[in-house]
């Protein structure tokens, strides 16, 4: 669900911009939170997808849910491309994002195809989603934060 990974993308966000002393928190928790959804660009019906629908729809007609978007090359690639142009606080951000994405989706019993299509395993765990293990993993992400901003 886009409120699971919208969360785990701010918890991420929080997390490593404390941790390493990132000096604008702001715009690189932006970024992270940003980047969280985009893998879904590949649903026309997500959150995301609504907003670019022609755009996403031709993701999914040429690569499916789940296919080329939710493989580890799209947020290298994007790394690599702000990495040449001197953009490293903006490459980081984003790839922290993107993968928090594809980490929640490890966990989905559906899984992912992280290496596809050089390597077809797929990874994946034991959580529904919209099930009752999302939703306390959602909870649990939820107290994250607040302890990330309280403490």
């Amino acid at each position: 669900m886009s409120k699971t990974h919208l969360a785990f993308g701010l918890l991420v966000g929080l997390f490593v911009s404390e941790f390493f002393g990132v000096e604008n928190k702001l715009l690189f928790v932006s970024i992270v939170v940003f980047s969280s959804l985009l893998p879904d660009l590949d649903i026309p019906a997500s959150k995301i997808g609504q907003k670019v629908r022609p755009l996403s729809w031709l993701l999914n007609i040429f690569f499916g849910h789940r296919g080329l978007m939710h493989t580890v090359y799209i947020p290298l690639l994007v790394w690599f491309i702000f990495i040449s142009y001197g953009k490293a606080f903006i490459a980081g951000a984003f790839f922290l994002g993107y993968m928090s994405h594809l980490i929640i989706d490890m966990l989905n019993v559906k899984g992912i195809y992280f290496f596809y299509p050089l390597i077809r395993v797929r990874l994946n765990g034991f959580i529904k989603a919209n099930g009752f293990l999302e939703r306390l993993l959602f909870f649990a992400i939820l107290v994250g934060i607040v302890l990330l901003l309280v403490v």
